[in-house]
């Protein structure tokens, strides 16, 4: 019997062990946030009933802020248009520079940071080729506080034909921020 005590007694010993413990408390996240403006927000062209001919050319400026606190890149697409035998027609050339500008694009002439977006396309070509953020137009980033001005300059193809006469079409523009 006494062996079979001595014998629990170092069993017990030999199962215990020194320990200790340590943690980290209080972690946080905390996820940035892209967001983005345009100004004016409504239609840049509003032509309806304008009677184009051909040659007839116009543009229009729309400032983009990105206002977001991480890095994100910026594009433009044409989300949608109104088909109709003129959309095909209706040349867009997009510029863009820093800053913002006036809406009605008098302060642009000899301004510096000037690119191109795109040159003499078609709403056509526009909305089946640059229509989503991964197939979007002039890519620029910023992860602060970032203004650019957008020159839309539209022009009706001096070869649109007689059967585009009459005819009335649409387009949706969308800037597009993602982290």
């Amino acid at each position: 019997m006494g062996g079979l005590l001595s014998g629990a007694l170092v069993w017990r010993s030999t199962g215990a062990a020194f320990t200790d413990t340590t943690g980290n408390t209080g972690n946080q996240w905390h996820s940035g946030q892209v967001s983005i403006t345009s100004a004016p927000g409504s239609a840049l062209f509003a032509l309806g009933g304008a009677n184009l001919r051909p040659g007839d050319t116009a543009d229009q400026c729309v400032t983009v802020t990105y206002t977001g606190n991480v890095l994100a890149t910026i594009k433009l697409y044409q989300n949608a248009y109104t088909a109709s035998g003129l959309a095909q027609y209706i040349q867009m050339t997009v510029l863009r520079r820093d800053g913002t500008g006036a809406a009605d694009c008098s302060d642009w002439a000899g301004l510096a940071n000037q690119s191109t977006v795109t040159t003499s396309s078609d709403l056509v070509w526009l909305s089946t080729n640059a229509n989503t953020y991964a197939t979007g137009l002039g890519a620029w980033t910023a992860s602060t506080t970032t203004t650019k001005t957008y020159r839309f300059t539209y022009t009706l193809s001096s070869s649109a034909p007689n059967s585009a006469q009459s005819s009335t079409t649409g387009a949706s523009y969308t800037w597009e921020a993602q982290a």
